[in-house]
């Protein structure tokens, strides 16, 4: 039996966006958008996928990680993830480390711990290009440290970001 369709049913309503192959081509990674019924927010999250046959999995654990890029290698992925919620510095050192603003993290391919690369005041979706700019990992992405001032990130800047020391 069918029946039409209600303003509630768009709450069951999954998008998918930004898909991107491994380079060997063995599996796909991409966005799941859902929307909290109670809150109205949009959650997006990283799922990977084999391109043969198989099931796919939730590959990170934010409600606010985007645009996954696949190393050269393909054994790992960057990715924006962005606060959730409204997320504000407490103070300076806080801001200037970039404290509710989206950022860098890098997941193994085969899974496990996500680790923070950036930590900027501005790093945005809208900073990733198309094309190659800035390499972290070998992969494209330009932080911006301001609104006329791009700063690029290499992978020793993004290595010593990550390190557990800062």
């Amino acid at each position: 039996m069918t029946r039409r369709l209600e303003p509630d049913d768009l709450y069951a309503i999954k998008l998918v966006e930004d898909p991107q192959i491994t380079p060997d081509g063995q599996r796909v990674a991409y966005v799941v958008v859902e929307i909290d019924r109670p809150s109205y927010e949009y959650h997006r999250s990283i799922w990977v996928a084999p391109t043969e046959a198989g099931e796919p999995r939730r590959y990170t654990a934010g409600d606010n990680d985007t645009t996954p890029r696949w190393s050269p290698d393909g054994r790992s992925l960057v990715f924006v993830r962005g606060p959730a919620g409204e997320v504000k510095p407490k103070n300076k050192e806080e801001r200037d480390r970039g404290v509710g603003k989206p950022q860098l993290w890098l997941l193994p391919a085969d899974g496990g711990e996500a680790r923070q690369l950036t930590r900027t005041p501005a790093c945005t979706r809208s900073a990733c290009p198309p094309s190659a700019e800035s390499i972290v990992c070998g992969l494209a992405w330009t932080a911006r440290a301001g609104s006329t001032n791009g700063a690029r990130i290499s992978s020793e800047s993004a290595a010593t970001a990550a390190s557990p020391s800062k």
